[in-house]
C-alpha cells in the first residue's frame, strides 16, 4: 500500500467523483438501423440493432427466407457493407429468387446447400472473410457442426450460442431462422432459443415480436 505524505496530497487536485446513484444513471439506447419497410421499424422499435440476434420461426409458407434475405440487404446497404446468408436447407438460387420478391439481392452473398452450406464451419470462414453486416442462418436445426449430429440440441444450442457471440464481437446483425416443432414453437433448447435478443413468429400477414430486448413486444400487421 502507498502512502501519500500530507503535504503532497495537500498539493493534489481532488478527484472526480467515481460513484453515481443508481437511479441518475442514463440509459444509453442501441442505436437501431432503419429498415425501408414501416411495419418492420414499428415491429422492432426503429429497425435492427448491430450485435444483436434475431429468431424468426413460423409454420412453412411465413416468408421468413425471404423476409430475412431482404431485411439483410437493405441493413447491409444502410451500412454500406454487404450481408451474408448461410442456408442449409437450399440451393443459393432458391435463396436469390426467394429475396428478389422483395428486393434486389446485390449486396448479398449466398452460401447455399450445393456450395457446402451444410456446413457450420464453412459458414464461419466466410463470415471471417467478408465481415458482413448481416448474417442470416437458416436453419439452425440443419447447420453440421462438429461432434454433433444436426437437429439434436447440442448442435442447436451451438449454432445459437456462437452466433450471437460473433455478432456481439464483429458488430454485424445475426438473423437465426427456426423450424418449429409439433406445438409450432421454435424446435431447440428452450435457454438457447430464449438467449436471443428479439423473437420473432412470422406469418404471410403477421409480425409476432414475442420478445424483444430493446423495447416492448408487439404484433404488427405485414404488408410488402
Amino acid at each position: 500500500m502507498t502512502v501519500i505524505p500530507v503535504d503532497a496530497a495537500a498539493d493534489t487536485e481532488p478527484a472526480p467523483a467515481a460513484a453515481v446513484r443508481a437511479d441518475e444513471i442514463e440509459d444509453a439506447p442501441d442505436r437501431a438501423v432503419p429498415t425501408p419497410w414501416p411495419a418492420w421499424n414499428e415491429a422492432l422499435g426503429g429497425g435492427m440493432v448491430p450485435g444483436s440476434a434475431i429468431l424468426f420461426f413460423g409454420e412453412a409458407g411465413g416468408r421468413k427466407t425471404t423476409w430475412a434475405g431482404a431485411l439483410a440487404t437493405k441493413h447491409a446497404a444502410r451500412r454500406r457493407g454487404v450481408a451474408l446468408f448461410l442456408c442449409a436447407e437450399m440451393p443459393g438460387k432458391m435463396v436469390r429468387d426467394a429475396v428478389k420478391r422483395l428486393t434486389g439481392p446485390d449486396r448479398l452473398y449466398i452460401v447455399g446447400l450445393d456450395r457446402g452450406g451444410a456446413s457450420f464451419q464453412v459458414g464461419l470462414a466466410e463470415i471471417e472473410r467478408l465481415r458482413p453486416k448481416v448474417v442470416v442462418y437458416d436453419s439452425i436445426q440443419t447447420f453440421e457442426v462438429a461432434g454433433a449430429m444436426p437437429r439434436t440440441a447440442h448442435a442447436i444450442a451451438t449454432v445459437i450460442g456462437t452466433a450471437r457471440a460473433v455478432a456481439a464481437t464483429l458488430g454485424h446483425v445475426a438473423i437465426l431462422i427456426s423450424q418449429v416443432n409439433k406445438g409450432g414453437r421454435p424446435a431447440g433448447p428452450n435457454a438457447s432459443i430464449h438467449s436471443c435478443d428479439v423473437i420473432v413468429r412470422l406469418t404471410p400477414e403477421l409480425i409476432d415480436v414475442e420478445k424483444n430486448r430493446f423495447t416492448p413486444a408487439c404484433q404488427v400487421r405485414l404488408e410488402d
